[in-house]
């Protein structure tokens, strides 16, 4: 049973740098603010293809605009070492997310849902870091952000933060010590099987005791269309039919959904085959938990904080949260950038430091 790489996108690449992955994938995407740059990078995107040139030449012009205006945030936000930070950062990946949306299928929308869709309440009484919360609404740009990446709109919701946090994975560790609880993040391990001559089948094996919560009450929305093994922790298929592994790979994309499989922003990009696990979330919440949509909600509540109850952030600075914060400011916004990219480019991204 042959283990297979799949990834959000068909194609994969692999970068080593010597200097910082940051400050890599910040200069790949301030190469988008040119035009004609970002309209040769994306010629062949799903969403863009089918237009005409005329449409297509304002879609990228209007996309173009938002990638300029989130490197402006972000530029002033790297020279920041406070909680300021947290709000340029936000604006900056708002801006990236408004770029998303105008290069997908939901373009149309944004035009009537310029506003944020999220809000948070200062009136509400004072609480920590995980146990503050945030109300999610059915339209606005983040939940139109959410529906370009998923096809699912939101309905409103309050979402503590405790359900943000333990669905980031570059703060596994730090979220860990602070609680005592795992991320909600299972890993997964991917493979075909063959049932004959040209005949095949996807099965997702998970690593659930990691997660102490374990199963009673959890769904698994990656599975798709997948059904579990009775008594097991494994997921099949139905069976399909392609004349190759190679074929029957790309056909498995189709069968679970590929934008809830989490990779680390560093993976063994050396290792051959490319390595087939992966991390999928666990969760009782009423949305998906996508990675990005999770670092977007998480630097939207610090922005909020910072902008309308600068007290409770003094409060959050001399807590033992802190250390959470402020990993999460560089890590979580390199992982956001990151994922921006594969996404702009259709192609999933690694780097890895030597």
């Amino acid at each position: 049973m042959p283990e297979i790489c799949l990834d959000r996108y068909p194609t994969r690449r692999q970068v080593g740098t010597t200097l910082s992955p940051f400050d890599d994938v910040f200069d790949w995407i301030q190469g988008l603010r040119s035009i004609r740059v970002l309209g040769e990078l994306t010629a062949n995107h799903p969403a863009l293809k089918s237009l005409p040139l005329a449409a297509r030449r304002d879609r990228i012009k209007a996309v173009s605009a938002h990638i300029n205006a989130a490197i402006e945030y972000l530029d002033v936000s790297r020279s920041e070492t406070g909680a300021q930070a947290f709000l340029n950062i936000y604006y900056g990946m708002l801006n990236l997310s408004k770029a998303i949306i105008l290069i997908g299928p939901r373009a149309a929308k944004l035009r009537q849902q310029r506003s944020h869709g999220i809000s948070y309440s200062p009136y509400k009484q004072p609480s920590g870091v995980l146990s503050d919360w945030i109300t999610l609404h059915p339209s606005g740009a983040v939940p139109l952000y959410y529906e370009t990446i998923t096809g699912r709109s939101l309905t409103q919701t309050n979402v503590t933060m405790v359900n943000v946090y333990r669905y980031i994975r570059e703060l596994e560790i730090e979220y860990q010590d602070l609680t005592g609880d795992k991320v909600h993040l299972s890993g997964a391990q991917l493979r075909l099987t063959s049932e004959g001559t040209n005949r095949w089948r996807l099965e997702i094996e998970l690593d659930l005791p990691c997660i102490q919560s374990a199963m009673s009450g959890y769904r698994h929305p990656t599975m798709g269309n997948l059904r579990r093994v009775s008594g097991t922790n494994t997921w099949r298929s139905r069976i399909f039919q392609a004349p190759n592994q190679a074929g029957a790979t790309q056909q498995a994309r189709d069968l679970f959904r590929p934008f809830l499989l989490y990779h680390g922003a560093e993976e063994a990009i050396f290792e051959n085959p490319p390595n087939s696990r992966g991390r999928i979330p666990v969760t009782k919440l009423s949305y998906w938990p996508v990675e990005e949509f999770n670092l977007l909600l998480a630097f939207f509540h610090l922005s909020s904080v910072v902008r309308y109850d600068p007290e409770l952030m003094i409060e959050f600075q001399d807590s033992k949260e802190w250390p959470l914060l402020l990993i999460l400011k560089r890590h979580g916004l390199y992982k956001f950038l990151l994922l921006f990219y594969s996404e702009m480019l259709q192609v999933h991204y690694s780097i890895a430091s030597h």
